[in-house]
């Protein structure tokens, strides 16, 4: 059923902007998507991307990672790949002086503009202390682009720390516009509490806080209107109750809020996801590494078209999961991965008038399951890791057999 609360908030998100139909070019894209996101799920959509994602035992390790890189991509039933990568480099200089670099580009609902790494001078005024202070910003040769703000540490990543950042987005952006007429009448500001802390010798957390302050850029000299604000939780918990054994939590919350009025483009739009997952990693079957998990992903997207309001619409997809996975180094360099997941899927699209022309009405509720075979290559010492996966599509094996393809890597420096 379409929220009708929803649809008010979106239509008085954009009824404070007095629109003059001009023609101007369109804005120019920063870390942030300044565009309405065409979002393109399918029933097992969650499944494919639990199964194209990076093992468990590797997400524990990579969190002690000081330098490395990873990236893994998987079709998700539809025109679409997910992608997500990451890269992250730290090197000190001294005690007191460390220089990090660190970017990632996590796409899984819709395709977004490549962001800039992130590059920071942490300074430990007393040597020994766990207390420092950081310059963070991006660097861009269109000085409109470059963010610049400042964060506070307590520890030396990537060990134990906590570290609270104030960014500013597309800091010179009104100063340094000589492209166009587009300024911002409220700039973007980016706070962000993050850390990894060892709480015990077997507990270990892992969270990060993030929110994007309410921003506004008028186009062409009022022309038209972006706004943009938006909040991303994280939250991971790891036990560790042997050497080669442990369970673990995440969660996950998403929210995106954000409206485009010109003359081509006058929509608003609501974006929520939340994920919970809930795994146990352990020894199987002699040498062999098991992982079992329950996980459920809900997204949610509202859509109001102010120019032509039937096709203002919400949309949702939920999917319940079990998913089990069996890991076996059979030689030094090489392993098999099996994973099956299963799980139960409910999508639907409500329209705000009649059926529009073109649109497919989008109602599909049942069970999906896939089975994944996957080949690795890695390492000796197992810093550095190569996956190529095919899977076979369970619930209709006869008519549609082929339920695509992932690959990942994953290193550590």
């Amino acid at each position: 059923m379409f929220h009708t609360g929803q649809l008010k908030r979106l239509f008085a998100l954009m009824s404070h902007v007095m629109l003059v139909f001009v023609w101007h070019l369109p804005a120019f894209a920063y870390d942030d998507d300044r565009t309405i996101s065409q979002v393109d799920f399918n029933p097992e959509s969650f499944l494919d991307i639990n199964a194209a994602s990076f093992r468990r035992a590797l997400e524990l390790d990579w969190l002690a990672a000081n330098q490395g890189f990873r990236m893994a991509g998987g079709s998700i039933s539809s025109n679409r790949l997910y992608l997500n990568s990451e890269l992250r480099l730290h090197e000190a200089l001294s005690r007191q002086l460390i220089f990090g670099l660190s970017w990632e580009q996590d796409d899984f609902y819709a395709d977004r503009p490549t962001g800039l790494p992130q590059l920071a001078v942490n300074v430990y005024p007393v040597e020994n202390s766990e207390f420092g202070m950081a310059v963070i910003g991006t660097a861009a040769h269109d000085k409109r682009q470059a963010d610049l703000g400042y964060a506070l540490l307590w520890g030396r990543e990537p060990d134990n720390h906590i570290r609270f950042s104030w960014l500013k987005v597309d800091a010179f952006h009104n100063e340094k516009n000589e492209f166009d007429n587009d300024r911002y009448t409220e700039a973007g500001e980016t706070l962000t509490l993050e850390g990894v802390t060892q709480l015990t010798p077997q507990w270990l957390v892992e969270f990060s806080f993030e929110r994007d302050r309410p921003l506004s850029l008028d186009f062409d000299n009022g022309a038209g209107r972006f706004d943009h604000k938006r909040y991303e939780h994280h939250l991971t918990l790891y036990h560790r109750y042997t050497e080669d054994a442990f369970w673990g939590l995440e969660w996950r919350i998403l929210d995106i809020a954000k409206s485009r009025l010109d003359v081509d483009d006058s929509q608003a739009q609501i974006l929520e996801y939340q994920s919970f997952d809930m795994f146990w990693v352990g020894p199987c079957c002699r040498s062999k590494e098991m992982t079992l998990g329950l996980r459920y992903d809900r997204f949610d997207e509202t859509r109001a078209n102010r120019v032509v309001p039937d096709e203002s619409f919400d949309y949702r997809l939920s999917t319940t999961q079990l998913y089990a996975s069996v890991h076996d180094e059979f030689t030094t360099h090489q392993a098999w991965d099996v994973g099956l997941y299963a799980g139960w899927s409910n999508q639907d699209r409500d329209y705000a008038g009649s059926l529009p022309e073109g649109a497919v009405e989008e109602r599909a509720e049942g069970l999906e399951a896939k089975l994944r075979g996957s080949w690795e290559y890695h390492s000796a010492n197992k810093n550095s890791v190569i996956r190529f996966s095919l899977a076979l599509n369970l619930d209709d094996v006869f008519n549609d057999p082929g339920d695509g393809g992932a690959i990942y890597y994953y290193s550590r420096f």
